[in-house]
């Protein structure tokens, strides 16, 4: 049989009312092309027990003769307000095949046209108010009036969000709903909501998200990263009086502490505060100055970070510290100075058998060992052409003693370290 569905057949609604029907006649058609008839004993509808889709059952079974065409009517009548996506399938008795098509459309609400989906506060000090004062939200675009009986916030951080008015709102047709709220953020980072309008019919709740971003009312960071760079083996670097927290408040405000965290621990590589008396006052408008040292040895990038604890909203606040050993360092083998890998291995730690995942941007050349602490070159696992995207490389560890070492990737353009952990 021929059908429209040869080329993967969508059937489009377009925006249809809740409560309201669309009867599309002719979307569908089915051509029997071959040398004897064909019966279309059924169709059915996935997901189809929410009745938003239907295709009358008194159409079937029906018989297609040859060279014959047959149009199928089917009905969109969405119950809710959103997009809907249903599969339609028709039997074909004679070949005991299905043919597949793709429903899609959209209810929209019967009453009011949604003017704004989102509001979004920007950037507030924590524990103070912005407000977003006649704020355009709805229109009616029924021919009755509406009332607005309820303003509900609810979400994650719904004690942030609220209405400034929450009495309930006439609206005549052609009406826009214009409506006072705060942002008043209680933490800092992102603060995110929802406000429900609710009424009496259908498409009630409209929703409309609510996003701010609480910011520091205490400490701005002068200097995000401080960078030490790429250094030789054994190298101390100091980097003094470096600008890092200034108190954007009124008050003096006391810091407690100034320490260091590693994220990710190489042996030997070291961030410190120098000359640290603490607890200390910043005074309004003061920075603070930070002595910083780093120590390297063997090993690979280094992230850590630097904390500026008090007693307030926000601590502690963080600052990046970056720090690398020089490739050249390394004996007889390739280091990287990129911050993320694009090797993984598994299991790690590793008893007697791991794999490798390399992951490229072409076809390359690699070459992959394994060295020691000391990298020097202790076993060969791969030398030649990988492609383009998940390369995935089993190799046996049996033969390594139970330690640390480096697994290293080099291509003619990138190089990779990994560190390898073996335990028996």
């Amino acid at each position: 049989m021929k059908t429209t569905f040869e080329r993967g057949l969508v059937i489009e609604f377009g925006q249809v009312r809740v409560g309201e029907k669309k009867t599309l006649m002719n979307s569908i058609q089915i051509i029997n092309v071959g040398p004897s008839p064909q019966t279309i004993v059924g169709a059915y509808i996935d997901d189809a027990g929410d009745s938003v889709v239907s295709i009358p059952d008194s159409l079937f079974p029906i018989t297609i003769q040859p060279n014959e065409g047959k149009n199928f009517p089917i009905e969109f009548f969405p119950s809710d307000v959103g997009f809907m996506s249903r599969q339609l399938h028709f039997i074909v008795g004679n070949d005991d095949a299905t043919l597949t098509a793709q429903l899609i459309g959209e209810g929209i609400n019967p009453y009011f046209h949604q003017l704004t989906k989102e509001i979004d506060f920007g950037q507030v000090l924590g524990f103070t108010s912005r407000d977003t004062l006649q704020a355009i939200m709805i229109r009616n675009n029924s021919d009755s009036t509406i009332t607005i009986t309820n303003w509900l916030v609810r979400g994650f951080n719904s004690s942030d969000f609220s209405a400034i008015s929450t009495s309930p709102l006439v609206l005549k047709p052609n009406d826009t709903a214009k409506i006072d709220l705060r942002f008043t953020p209680s933490d800092v980072n992102l603060r995110n909501s929802q406000l429900f309008l609710e009424y009496e019919g259908a498409g009630s709740p409209i929703v409309v998200r609510l996003l701010g971003v609480g910011i520091n009312p205490y400490l701005a960071i002068v200097n995000p990263v401080i960078d030490f760079g790429t250094k030789r083996d054994g190298m101390i670097t100091d980097s003094l009086q470096i600008p890092t927290v200034v108190n954007i408040n009124s008050l003096p405000l006391t810091i407690t502490d100034v320490r260091t965290t590693t994220l990710y621990n190489y042996q030997d590589f070291t961030f410190e505060v120098l000359n640290k008396s603490v607890p200390f006052v910043l005074m309004p408008g003061d920075t603070a100055k930070t002595d910083v040292r780093f120590t390297v040895s063997q090993g690979s990038a280094l992230l850590s970070q630097m904390l500026f604890e008090y007693d307030g909203i926000g601590s502690p606040t963080i600052i990046r510290l970056k720090g690398r050993l020089d490739p050249r360092d390394y004996v007889g083998v390739p280091t990287t100075n990129d911050e993320e890998n694009s090797i993984r291995i598994s299991p790690n730690p590793s008893f007697n058998q791991a794999s490798l995942q390399v992951s490229l941007s072409m076809s390359e050349n690699v070459k992959i060992l394994i060295a020691d602490l000391l990298g020097q070159q202790v076993k060969s696992i791969y030398s030649g052409e990988l492609q383009g995207g998940e390369n995935s490389i089993s190799f046996n560890t049996s033969d390594l003693p139970t330690g640390a070492y480096y697994v290293m990737v080099a291509t003619p353009k990138r190089k990779f370290v990994q560190q390898l952990i073996i335990e028996r």
